[in-house]
């Protein structure tokens, strides 16, 4: 019998765990940009401040990149709403 196999014969709970991790992933979850940019400017005195610092800049360019994200969306939404106003149908 397989590992996974006899592991879920005496936890059958795992199957639930891992059908929920599976539906969990495509999950995106919101933050207001205002929080991204204080966990940046956090994260930036953290990385600063540290001499092993260089390690978390992958977490830094994560962030990074979802302000930017969250910042052109935004963009998105305004301009769709000033061309949705006009009224020249």
């Amino acid at each position: 019998m397989p590992f996974g196999e006899l592991s879920e014969k005496f936890n059958p709970s795992l199957t639930k765990i891992r059908k929920v991790r599976k539906k969990q992933k495509s999950v995106r979850m919101s933050i207001s940009a205002s929080k991204l940019e204080s966990s940046l400017t956090y994260l930036a005195h953290a990385i600063d401040c540290r001499e092993d610092g260089e390690k978390y800049y992958p977490l830094f360019e994560r962030l990074e990149t979802e302000l930017k994200f969250l910042e052109a969306q935004t963009n998105t939404r305004s301009r769709v709403q000033a061309l949705a106003r006009k009224k020249s149908f």
